[in-house]
């Protein structure tokens, strides 16, 4: 999937320990455009990904190419859905209506 806007806000870099080793992550928006513009939350996963968004600064314009992700809840009350970035293209002006 693929979505275009400006972004809007970069999150700090969070990094930690799991049962398969040492993980890094993102966290950054975009306010995409068009008639219902809203702001949309991307995560970008592993040192790669972590780097490409460090490089870009908010006020950019961006076309996000992601994979939407959901995962139960522990409880079993609802569902957890985060949008993993894949690719971040940097674009001068955008002429695509989300």
């Amino acid at each position: 999937m693929e979505i275009a806007g400006v972004v809007k806000r970069v999150a700090m870099v969070r990094s930690g320990e799991g049962v398969n080793g040492m993980w890094v992550s993102r966290e950054f928006s975009i306010m995409t455009t068009g008639d219902y513009s809203r702001e949309v939350a991307f995560v970008c996963v592993g040192k790669d990904m972590v780097n490409i968004i460090s490089g870009i600064n908010e006020g950019k314009t961006v076309i996000v190419r992601f994979v939407p992700e959901s995962r139960m809840k522990k409880d079993e009350t609802g569902w957890w859905t985060s949008l993993r970035c894949v690719a971040i293209q940097v674009a001068e002006k955008i002429a695509i209506n989300n």
